[in-house]
């Protein structure tokens, strides 16, 4: 579960336990920009290529759901 925090001053992800996580982005939750860097930022903190990170819930929303491969 992911927990968005848009318009922060810098991107960050906060692990809360083994499967929370807070992600601040500095965008605003406009026309998906919030959602790219979520998923940007995942996958820098996991190693990964951003095309191994996907959205399954939760795009409108601050809650996500997400599936990292």
């Amino acid at each position: 579960m992911i927990t968005l925090k848009p318009r922060a001053g810098k991107t960050s992800v906060e692990p809360v336990s083994e499967n929370e996580f807070i992600v601040r982005v500095p965008d605003a939750p406009e026309k998906g920009k919030a959602n790219q860097t979520v998923i940007r930022a995942l996958a820098e903190h996991f190693h990964t290529a951003p095309s191994r990170v996907t959205i399954i819930m939760g795009k409108t929303t601050r809650d996500k759901v997400v599936d990292i491969i």
